[in-house]
């Protein structure tokens, strides 16, 4: 295992393929697809992946992977940008960071209390309830710096600027949200990042990205990367990396394919438990769809609670949660703007609908590939 990253690629965040032709763009990969009839294939990290095993369990502990994680990102880069939710996810990597004893430059909490006027709206209750306070008691014991950014105005510009509906469509793959585009420029707004950036300093900022997403099929769970990630990188990114954009996803990464494999184990060698044993794992499981995986031998899916137990070890699950918008196409996250009467709503709005509409009349199906766990 490799102790420094191995891909500095803005490809390693996925990218849609057409035949010979490839684009970060989901809406240019449907454009092209129908003027050449042609399928399309999302390709995330297929060349590594398709090498890997992820049904073998491997010896090394989950918290020793975290670890090594870590150590990868903090020897890399010259300046890391931690970005802190005060969801289980993100809460996750900022405590296995401090675990590593790594170095921690910076953790970041975004909030839009500039255009939602209030702390409890569904834009920053999770953040004042858990995110900040968490990390003001964390900086005081652990000593490092702490921003909270209000990107309100950065959401305002960004859609201000991009005045047509069709210069938005190409920024947005899935999630069809104002803020999580401008998420991406951060690094055009933020003063004290674009000049570390400009003085030649190599500027990470990661991610706590979704937890793995396991389907079933014959059978079997498969691991399957769907192209949902511009949540916290889109298109724009990715068209910026030469120009020093360096972004990192904490667990679903090439860098370290064993983090997930150990991942996919824990969950398969959980499934294996036996029936004797009802008492103690029925809490991990629902009934409910879930893309945490599928226990077979009891009809159940593995809940978001259980995946969390079973992962995250520092989490505790009667923390204070929003939840997670139900849509990706009108975000609650984006409910301020929604509910207002700015000219930015209407702009915006149309970019929205003719994404849609592209996106409905292409009969485009996109194939993703699929590992067995």
């Amino acid at each position: 295992m490799n102790s420094n990253i191995q891909i500095y690629s803005p490809d390693k965040f996925g990218f849609y393929e057409v035949g010979e032709y490839r684009t970060y763009s989901k809406i240019e990969a449907i454009e092209y697809a129908a003027k050449n009839k042609k399928d399309i294939h999302w390709n995330y990290n297929d060349e590594v992946f398709s090498k890997v095993d992820f049904s073998k369990e491997i010896s090394i502990s989950l918290n020793e992977l975290y670890k090594l994680r870590c150590r990868q990102i903090r020897n890399s880069y010259d300046y890391v940008v931690l970005f802190y939710s005060g969801g289980s996810d993100s809460h996750n990597m900022l405590m296995q960071w401090i675990n590593s004893d790594c170095k921690l430059d910076e953790v970041a909490t975004l909030v839009s209390l500039e255009g939602a006027k209030v702390k409890d709206s569904y834009a920053n209750i999770e953040q004042y309830t858990v995110a900040i306070p968490n990390i003001i008691t964390l900086s005081e014991k652990y000593k490092f710096d702490y921003t909270v950014i209000d990107f309100s105005k950065f959401i305002m510009d960004y859609i201000s600027t991009n005045d047509r509906h069709e210069h938005i469509l190409y920024d947005m793959n899935f999630n069809i949200s104002p803020n999580n585009i401008a998420k991406s420029l951060l690094r055009h707004n933020v003063e004290k990042w674009k000049n570390l950036i400009i003085s030649g300093k190599k500027v990470c900022f990661l991610w706590g990205m979704e937890k793995l997403n396991i389907i079933n099929g014959g059978g079997n769970n498969y691991l399957k990367f769907a192209d949902r990630y511009d949540n916290v990188l889109s298109p724009i990114v990715q068209r910026n990396y030469n120009n020093g954009w360096y972004d990192e996803f904490f667990s679903i990464t090439p860098d370290l394919p064993e983090l997930m494999i150990k991942q996919c184990n824990i969950i398969k060698n959980f499934f294996k438990i036996k029936n004797t044993n009802l008492h103690s794992i029925l809490p991990y499981y629902q009934q409910k769809y879930s893309s945490c995986g599928y226990n077979r031998s009891l009809n159940l899916y593995l809940s978001d609670d259980g995946y969390r137990k079973l992962m995250y070890p520092y989490w505790d699950l009667n923390t204070f949660s929003s939840g997670k918008s139900i849509s990706t196409l009108k975000s609650r996250l984006d409910n301020w703007i929604w509910d207002g009467n700015m000219i930015q709503k209407d702009i915006f709005l149309s970019s929205h609908d003719h994404f849609q509409i592209k996106t409905l009349n292409s009969h485009t199906l996109i194939s993703a590939n699929e590992y067995i766990i």
